[in-house]
């Protein structure tokens, strides 16, 4: 939970109001074009709101309210706002997070906040994911990931008996792979693909030539990787995780004598 250290009730202009979205999440446009359509002023309520050393309001709580004004040409009005001060950028993104936990938040949006508010797992998986050069965001495109859950997944071992409470190597291995291979494209940054590379390191750790790999994902799109394992899944009445694995494995073996993956 989040220190409030000193807070106070206050009328805000809208036009004082500014967004931060190491703070908030992306403005949904769909969100507030239902919200117009059916505009109540007297449903707009209280806004939460952090005023930084500068003087600045920074809006923790109640964005798409604040832009529903605007849209609806109320930008000049003011509102209700509860005025936190004396936080930190990392309280302020701890405290949207405590306000914003029954309210549907995607997993990517939860762990950005995370990361601003120096969550030790999300950080680390963050950082991970610098590494290569990428970034962890809300729209899917090159070099943008937005299947976090994969990645912790990876990160924590999901699924792998036996493995380590932290897997950063692995996660490490996972995401230069999946670079080496594709170049950080938009489609093999699913989390598909993403946990199946994943898995691959975790079952046979130290046993995987990763030029090897390389060479053999980068032969194959990452699409037509995602449907033959989605066939194996059917077949075999996997997950799509250790279905995208098995079909890796065999991608690897193919054409090996030696030094192959246990296919099992």
């Amino acid at each position: 939970m989040v220190k409030r250290l000193k807070t106070k009730i206050v009328s805000v202009n809208i036009t004082e109001l500014r967004f931060d979205k190491r703070v908030n999440r992306e403005v949904d446009e769909r969100r507030v074009a239902r919200m117009a359509a059916n505009f109540n002023p007297d449903a707009i309520g209280v806004i939460d709101v952090w005023e930084r050393e500068d003087g600045r309001y920074v809006v923790v709580d109640g964005q798409h309210r604040v832009v529903l004004m605007k849209e609806v040409g109320w930008g000049d009005q003011s509102l209700p706002a509860v005025i936190h001060r004396d936080m930190t950028l990392a309280e302020a993104a701890a405290l949207f997070i405590d306000v914003n936990t029954y309210r549907p938040m995607s997993h990517t949006q939860k762990f950005m906040k995370r990361v601003t508010a120096g969550d030790q797992q999300a950080r680390a998986v963050n950082g991970l994911v610098k590494e290569q050069g990428w970034s962890v965001d809300v729209q899917c495109a090159d070099k943008h990931i937005t299947a976090t859950s994969a990645l912790e997944a990876v990160y924590v071992g999901k699924g792998m008996k036996g493995a380590a409470t932290t897997n950063a190597e692995v996660l490490h291995n996972t995401l230069e792979t999946i670079r080496r291979a594709w170049a950080g494209s938009k489609d093999s940054l699913q989390g598909s693909v993403i946990q199946g590379v994943g898995l691959c390191f975790l079952q046979y750790n130290g046993r995987i030539d990763k030029p090897r790999m390389v060479t053999k994902l980068s032969k194959q799109h990452p699409n037509n990787i995602i449907a033959d394992a989605r066939t194996w899944r059917r077949l075999q009445g996997s997950q799509m995780g250790p279905a995208m694995a098995a079909v890796i494995a065999g991608l690897y073996n193919k054409g090996a004598r030696t030094h192959r993956l246990d296919d099992e």
